[in-house]
C-alpha cells in the first residue's frame, strides 16, 4: 500500500487524527521517505496475505492511495510476498446514489444531470468531451485536500458510463424497411430508450406494385377507388442480443417486444399509460397502413379522409392530456409522431390542421424532444421541417 499527499495538501505537522493505519498483523512495517517535493510525503506499508487497511474519510481528503502491481523479481521478494502467486484482490465499498437501468442505457441519481428517475436520461459512451470532463473532475479530488467541494465539482452531474465506444458485435441489430413511417416509429424508440443498436438498412426496394383491391378490402371502401399503389414491403425488424438472439419482424410485434423487455417507464403513471398505447397503436397503424405507397412526404388528398377519421379520436385525447396515452410519454408517442408528420406535411408542404389543434400543439411539444430531434436528423428533415 502506498499513500502519498495531494499537492495542494499542507506539509503542516498537524495530521488528521484518523490517519493511523489498522492492518491485522502488528508486524507491518511503515517506511517513511521524502517525496519528490518538501510539500508531499509517501508512505510505503507491507501488506502481507490476511492483511486489512483502513482509510479514514479525513486521512482521504489529505492522501491519495493505491495498491501497486509488485514488479520486483521473485527472488527480491518475502516468501508472503510470493504467496497466491502475488495476485492480490481489492474490494471497495459505497454508498451508491447514481442508478442505470436494466440495459444500462438510462442513468439518474446523485452523479448524472438528470436527479429523478422519471428524468432519466440516456448513457454516455465514448464522447471524447464528456470523458475529459469526468477526469478533469477525478483529477481535481485527486488534488484538493482539506473540505472537497463536491458540488461544485461534481453537482452538475455526469452521464458517462464507457469512455470507449462499446464494439459493434455485442451490440443489438435493427433492421429498417421500405416503409419510411416504419422506420421512423422503429427509430424513435430505440432513440427514447438510449438503445444502441447496429442499424442495418433496406435493400432497396423494386418498383412499385400496383393491386387491384377486392370488393371485401377495408382499402377499397375508405378509398373508393379501384386500385391502390404499395410497395413489395420488406418490413423492419430487430436482434436483440440474448443468447438466444431473438428476432422480431414487422413494426407492431418488434415495438410490442421492445416495450415488453425495455420499457420506458415501469412507474405507475407508466403503466397506466401503456395500458392506453397498446390499443391506441391499433389505430396508428391503420394510419400507417393507408400512407403505404404514398411517394410525396405529405399524404394525397384521395386518402386524407380516411387518416383523418383514423386521427380524429386521438385530436379528442389531446384535447384533454399532454401525451395521447396518458400522463407520460409513451410508446403510442413513438409510433404517432412519424404519422402526423406524414399526414399534415412539414415546411412548404405542411397542410390546414384545422380541426386537430390538439394534435397540433402535441406535434410541436414531441419535435422538441431529443428522440424526435435525433431520428428527423437521421432521415434528412431538419429542425425546419425541410427535406
Amino acid at each position: 500500500m502506498r499513500l502519498r499527499t495531494k499537492k495542494s495538501a499542507s506539509n503542516s505537522d498537524d495530521h488528521d487524527s484518523d490517519a493511523t493505519t489498522k492492518t491485522a498483523t502488528a508486524s507491518s512495517t511503515a517506511t517513511s521517505q521524502s517525496s519528490v517535493t518538501p510539500t508531499r510525503q509517501t508512505h510505503r506499508i507491507s501488506m502481507p496475505h490476511n492483511s486489512l487497511f483502513i482509510l479514514g474519510p479525513k486521512t482521504n481528503t489529505r492522501w491519495l492511495h493505491g495498491i501497486n502491481a509488485d514488479k520486483r523479481l521473485p527472488a527480491d521478494r518475502l516468501p508472503e510476498e510470493l504467496a497466491h502467486a502475488g495476485s492480490r484482490i481489492s474490494l471497495t465499498f459505497r454508498h451508491i446514489g447514481t442508478f442505470l437501468n436494466a440495459e444500462g442505457s438510462r442513468i439518474w441519481g446523485q452523479g448524472a444531470t438528470a436527479k429523478r428517475r422519471e428524468q432519466a436520461r440516456r448513457t454516455v459512451n465514448g464522447d471524447e468531451k464528456r470523458t475529459e470532463a469526468i477526469v478533469r473532475a477525478f483529477g481535481a479530488e485527486n488534488r484538493e485536500s482539506g473540505e472537497f467541494d463536491w458540488k461544485r465539482v461534481y453537482g452538475q452531474g455526469f452521464d458517462v458510463l464507457h469512455f470507449n465506444e462499446i464494439e459493434d458485435g455485442e451490440l443489438p441489430m435493427a433492421f429498417l424497411g421500405c416503409d419510411d413511417v416504419a422506420n421512423r416509429q422503429l427509430m424513435g424508440f430505440l432513440e427514447e430508450l438510449g438503445m444502441r443498436c447496429a442499424v442495418v438498412e433496406a435493400t432497396p426496394p423494386s418498383p412499385p406494385l400496383l393491386l387491384q383491391l377486392r370488393s371485401q378490402s377495408h382499402l377499397r371502401r375508405d378509398l373508393e377507388h379501384d386500385g391502390f399503389v404499395v410497395r413489395k414491403e420488406v418490413q423492419v425488424g430487430f436482434r436483440d442480443t440474448d443468447t438466444l438472439h431473438t428476432e422480431i419482424t414487422g413494426i407492431l410485434p418488434t415495438l410490442f417486444y421492445l416495450d415488453r423487455f425495455y420499457s420506458l417507464d415501469t412507474t405507475p403513471q407508466g403503466q397506466s399509460a401503456t395500458a392506453s398505447a397498446y390499443e391506441i397503436l391499433f389505430q396508428v397503424d391503420e394510419a400507417r397502413r393507408l400512407l403505404l405507397g404514398q411517394e410525396e412526404r405529405a399524404a394525397a388528398p384521395e386518402i386524407l379522409a380516411p387518416l383523418e377519421a383514423v386521427l380524429w379520436p386521438l385530436e379528442e385525447r389531446l384535447k384533454r392530456r399532454e401525451f395521447v396515452a396518458g400522463e407520460v410519454f409513451s410508446l403510442a408517442d413513438c409510433a404517432l409522431w412519424p404519422v402526423v408528420e406524414r399526414v399534415f406535411g412539414v415546411g412548404d408542404r405542411e397542410r390546414n390542421w384545422e380541426g386537430f389543434e390538439g394534435l397540433k400543439d402535441w406535434w410541436k411539444r414531441m419535435v422538441e424532444r431529443e428522440s424526435v430531434r435525433a431520428v428527423r436528423k437521421r432521415f434528412g428533415v431538419g429542425d425546419s421541417g425541410e427535406k
